[in-house]
């Protein structure tokens, strides 16, 4: 799935995050860019 889940793990903020569509969290596929929903929280 997306990142969505990424950005509510306990994980440092400076560590460097995959750039791969499926970073992070588990959620099913959505039907908007996965990378826009994951990138914007992580910022």
């Amino acid at each position: 799935g997306g990142g969505g889940s990424a950005a509510r793990r306990p994980l440092p903020a400076l560590r460097p995050r995959p750039v791969l569509p499926t970073a992070g969290g588990g959620h099913p596929p959505l039907p908007w860019p996965a990378r826009a929903v994951h990138e914007r929280p992580l910022l």
